[in-house]
């Protein structure tokens, strides 16, 4: 088996009758079997082959999550085509640029999105377009008409852009089929579970693994401001087993959850919350964990180019590591997956940590190679000469832009983005570990370290309430921080404390600061 198609068809074999799909509506949902789906997708398959769309002919994708995305990723998977995924919410100018980068030859997209299309400058590529309309208007099939299983190459995903411009990397069929197996075997996926998956093509993944799917009422380009009510409501109805997505979901319902008791016994049968796109602070285990009683959270560390790579639960955080993240340690990510390989390539400075705790074993640059890791971006050269290193036995390596530490226990530990870091003195100061010793503040939402142009480091606090406050109170905070700061070794020096209500964050996650914007907002007087 060599394409994810196959895997679907495998699936719609053994279950049929199954149900494969929950769409929730506003006075009655619409439901398909997995025999719905794949008469569905047939028609799709159908009415591309009809239009000329090949194997290897690129096809970018901008519709909404539902029946319609998947039916006709699918179809686009059994005619060797290959899908393009762009996130919409990275904005016009930068989706338009990736578009003619790419090349695509079709444009399958919601009717607003051709509307912005028809008034843009044109890509040269584009043959056609296929608006969401014309998808609705397809005629079910109950016969394949053509299937390629020779094209290796299943999609391109672009990253989200939050550390820099976005890049479309290359998946292969046997990235997305391994990605099953290991997420399926890991998180004891059954097909009795009830997924909601917050991240889009998640879906087609517990869809080939015969498990129902609830599409939720979620903007996947704005998760940070969805309806934890509605949410909330939705798990509880259709007795929802799996959650994934943002961090910034789960944050914004458990909050909602604290404050209204008559919500907190609806997810009681949740059993996995899988969080991703970008480290999880402790106080979402501390604030979630209580109203998952037959559940865990948890945390698997990657990136678009190669993921999973490895995971931590929120419980075995809380009950041992978070007390170390707290004092500087970094983030605790877990044991690497067994099909996963790790390098880490040492730096020349020390780590600067707090001085109560052991060194780690190493630190520094961290790349990865498995089954699961992208060997290639898309007509980025440049890119792939900086990101990817092949072994003399032609093993290919991907740089993950990330500080890691190994401890004895051979347990990973992130330390944040490779730019995020300071260097000062010969010692490395690493995001993640100078954040948490602020972030403990009772006021403290979270934290960004940023270097000022002086070279001096400083501190970022969101903290909506302390932003309307007087000077007084304000102050006084900064005063606690500087005390806070002056505990521990590799803090002592940072004196310098802003105030921010909101931090800008990136599109897809809502939840990656962009440290180089506060800072250009810090010296130029706009934070507090």
């Amino acid at each position: 088996m060599n394409n994810v198609y196959l895997k679907f068809c495998e699936t719609v074999q053994k279950s049929p009758q199954k149900k494969a799909l929950i769409i929730p509506g506003l006075f009655s949902d619409k439901e398909f079997n997995f025999d719905d789906l794949y008469k569905k997708t047939l028609g799709y398959q159908n009415f591309f082959f009809q239009k000329g769309i090949r194997e290897n002919d690129l096809v970018a994708i901008f519709l909404s999550p539902g029946v319609e995305f998947i039916a006709c990723t699918f179809a686009l998977f059994s005619l060797g085509a290959t899908p393009l995924f762009m996130d919409p919410g990275m904005g016009i100018k930068k989706v338009l640029k990736n578009l003619r980068t790419s090349g695509p030859k079709v444009i399958i997209a919601e009717n607003i999105v051709l509307g912005i299309l028809i008034i843009s400058p044109k890509i040269p590529s584009l043959r056609f377009t296929i608006s969401k309309n014309q998808l609705q208007m397809i005629d079910e099939k109950s016969s394949p008409l053509y299937f390629t299983s020779q094209n290796n190459q299943a999609a391109i995903l672009f990253t989200s852009g939050a550390t820099g411009p976005p890049k479309g990397v290359c998946y292969t069929h046997q990235m997305f089929l391994e990605q099953i197996k290991q997420i399926q075997n890991y998180f004891k996926i059954k097909t009795t579970d009830i997924d909601y998956p917050a991240f889009p093509l998640f879906a087609l993944f517990t869809l080939c693994m015969g498990v129902t799917v609830v599409i939720p009422s979620i903007n996947p380009t704005r998760p940070g401001s969805c309806s934890p009510k509605k949410v909330l409501t939705e798990i509880k109805k259709y007795k929802v087993t799996i959650l994934s997505g943002s961090p910034a979901i789960w944050d914004v319902v458990s909050s909602f959850q604290k404050a209204n008791p008559h919500y907190q016994n609806n997810c009681n049968e949740v059993k996995t919350v899988i969080m991703f796109g970008a480290p999880v602070s402790t106080k979402i285990h501390q604030t979630f964990l209580p109203y998952l009683p037959n559940g865990d959270i948890f945390t698997p560390y990657g990136a678009t180019e190669s993921l999973p790579v490895s995971c931590a639960s929120g419980r075995q955080i809380l009950n041992n590591y978070s007390s170390l993240t707290e004092i500087g340690a970094g983030t605790f990510i877990g044991k690497v997956f067994p099909h996963v390989r790790i390098k880490i390539l040492p730096y020349k400075e020390r780590l600067a940590i707090n001085k109560n705790l052991k060194k780690p074993l190493e630190f520094g640059e961290l790349w990865v190679s498995s089954l699961t890791t992208s060997k290639e971006y898309l007509k980025l050269p440049e890119e792939n000469k900086l990101s990817k290193m092949k072994d003399e036995d032609g093993t290919i390596w991907h740089k993950m832009g990330d500080l890691a530490a190994v401890d004895e226990q051979n347990n990973l530990w992130f330390h944040g983005r490779i730019p995020h870091a300071m260097k000062i003195n010969q010692g490395i100061y690493t995001s993640i570990s100078c954040e948490e010793i602020f972030n403990q503040h009772k006021d403290t939402k979270r934290s960004a370290l940023i270097q000022l142009n002086s070279g001096k480091m400083a501190v970022v606090i969101e903290s909506p309430t302390l932003f309307n406050s007087n000077l007084k109170k304000r102050l006084n905070m900064k005063k606690e921080l500087k005390s806070l700061a002056k505990n521990y070794s590799h803090t002592e020096t940072i004196e310098h404390f802003y105030f921010s209500k909101k931090f800008p964050v990136d599109i897809r996650h809502n939840i990656k600061i962009n440290r180089e914007e506060l800072k250009q907002m810090a010296q130029e007087g706009k934070l507090l």
